[in-house]
């Protein structure tokens, strides 16, 4: 594959365009919003300016914020499959966090129209993406992971095939539930540290070495990169807290599926539903500028 599509250009669309880009790709670039790509266009990407201009893509990777844009993208009037030029069959790749039964679904209708479709969700910040260090969690035909595996090692360097359609949604479900909520208990955990006077520099370290120890403590500096973007502003936090419910909903949606019952995700959902973006701002900027006033 030397050209590929991306439909969807916040912040992690963006970055994993822009690595696409650094890594030798012919990149093509779509979203709603014609200012997201512009940044896009300056560094060498080719702009859509309708879906079906993504089609010539040898894969079309899609990083949209939720299932019904997932389902527009691939499946509206003007989506992918509506808008195929003769001979075009790109194989599409479904990165975002969506329900299992949403990628199946649409999987149905890509097979009937002969197009390869696989479930791709990822981990990681963009700030991850842009240096190819995400992990990505495939669902799908074994021969399209192949087909597609030279863009996924692009953006990934852990990759792993889960099985049918749809298993890597599951996957990354689960993996949320706890990431998720580690992300937000640690600033709340190190928003007390902090208050009670003691450095991060102090604290962090204990933490990595004890029970305490999560991906955000382990690997701060760049947590601090992503979570400053969160704190940015009160729109950023919004939208941060309604990925993390989203997220969070699907878990639940997933375990009520299987038999599970989860009352202490259910219970993290309400608390998040509680937050106010400007709660956010101002605690994570707090933790973010350390304020504690010891060494």
């Amino acid at each position: 594959m030397e050209r590929v599509a991306v439909i969807g250009t916040g912040a992690m669309g963006a970055a994993i365009a822009r690595r696409l880009l650094a890594t030798g790709f012919e990149t093509i670039v779509y979203d709603v919003r014609t200012e997201a790509t512009d940044p896009l266009i300056a560094l060498g990407a080719k702009r859509a300016n309708r879906i079906a201009d993504c089609t010539a893509g040898e894969a079309v990777l899609v990083v949209v914020a939720n299932d019904s844009q997932v389902e527009e993208v691939i499946a509206g009037s003007e989506g992918v499959v509506d808008s195929l030029g003769e001979k075009m069959h790109p194989v599409i790749v479904v990165l975002s966090t969506v329900l299992p039964e949403t990628v199946r679904r649409l999987g149905t209708l890509c097979r009937a129209k002969g197009l390869e479709i696989m479930d791709a969700p990822v981990s990681g910040s963009h700030v991850a993406a842009e240096s190819g260090n995400l992990s990505v969690m495939i669902g799908g035909a074994k021969e399209t992971f192949e087909q597609a595996k030279p863009v996924l090692s692009a953006i990934g360097q852990r990759l792993y095939h889960v099985g049918v359609l749809g298993n890597g949604e599951i996957v990354k479900l689960i993996n949320n539930m706890v990431g998720v909520t580690n992300m937000w208990l640690t600033i709340e955990a190190l928003a007390t540290a902090a208050r009670s006077g003691l450095s991060l520099q102090t604290v962090l370290p204990i933490m990595d070495a004890s029970s305490g120890s999560n991906f955000f403590v382990r690997n701060w500096a760049m947590a601090k990169t992503f979570l400053s973007d969160v704190a940015r502003n009160t729109d950023s936090a919004q939208s941060n807290l309604s990925l993390s419910t989203k997220d969070l909903e699907h878990a639940q949606e997933q375990a009520g599926l299987s038999g599970q019952v989860s009352p202490l995700l259910a219970g993290f959902i309400n608390g998040l539903k509680a937050l106010a973006p400007e709660y956010v701002v101002d605690q994570w900027s707090a933790v973010l500028g350390d304020i504690s006033k010891t060494p």
